[in-house]
């Protein structure tokens, strides 16, 4: 299990310089937060610092300090980095060029409507390890007006509603957990599958292209939702729009 292997214990003056040297940012960068309960363990309130600085360190948590009881050395749950835009501007929102001789290739695929979850396991002063999961901007999970994160995230897990994850009783999709070597969310394994992916429950709408004839053979491409005969823009999304452009269509094509 990873954990910082500085031999000098945090006293209340360098916690916050240990956490900027971390996350390799200054000093407005390395948020801090105090007595955050953890959802999926809810016996336990945390402190430490969340990067907010953009780059690889994004959204990376330094656990201070577990139901009061510091962590002599601190501890850092990696975050997962923030892929920068490949737009030249916002604007026009025109591709950048990769003229980089080091890529041979590349793969650049929608950014759908979602939030990552990355779960993770920390310890707290006696050694006892809890498992627990957050988005890139906060420090844990929460049910909220842009959406039911921390419920789905449970589900997706095996967990119930009042369930808390457990090093002696893991569900098998958190079993590699076990492994000291591994800190966050990593691979799951059946006796069927060698390895696969559970994504959270975007939220968005499912769009069916389609195609149909008329009475003279002429054939038409189209597409729908699954409660309208036709895709349109409205109040919960430029539903149209958006797929016309994932298409490689203009407004009028």
């Amino acid at each position: 299990m990873s954990d910082i292997n500085n031999t000098h214990s945090l006293t209340g003056q360098n916690m916050k310089k240990q956490a900027m040297n971390l996350f390799n940012c200054g000093n407005q960068h390395a948020s801090p937060f105090k007595g955050k309960m953890d959802p999926f363990n809810p016996s336990n309130t945390l402190e430490g610092f969340i990067c907010r600085k953009d780059g690889k360190m994004g959204g990376s948590l330094f656990i201070t300090s577990v139901n009061g009881k510091a962590l002599t050395k601190g501890y850092l749950v990696y975050g997962t980095p923030k892929l920068e835009y490949p737009y030249k501007d916002f604007e026009s929102k025109s591709y950048k060029e990769f003229k980089d001789n080091s890529i041979s290739s590349f793969y650049i695929a929608n950014k759908w409507n979602g939030s990552n979850v990355l779960v993770f396991k920390y310890p707290d002063a006696d050694g006892n390890i809890y498992i627990s999961a957050k988005s890139k901007g906060s420090e844990f999970l929460k049910d909220g007006n842009y959406g039911a994160f921390l419920s789905l995230t449970k589900e997706v897990l095996g967990l119930g509603e009042f369930d808390t994850p457990s090093m002696d009783r893991l569900t098998h999709h958190l079993a590699e957990f076990k492994s000291d070597e591994i800190q966050s969310y990593k691979e799951f394994k059946d006796n069927s599958i060698s390895s696969f992916y559970i994504a959270n429950k975007w939220n968005g709408s499912n769009v069916l292209v389609f195609k149909y004839p008329d009475a003279d053979g002429n054939i038409y491409i189209s597409a729908k939702s699954k409660g309208s005969e036709f895709l349109k823009d409205g109040n919960y999304g430029a539903f149209l729009s958006l797929t016309k452009e994932v298409l490689g269509l203009g407004e009028f094509d």
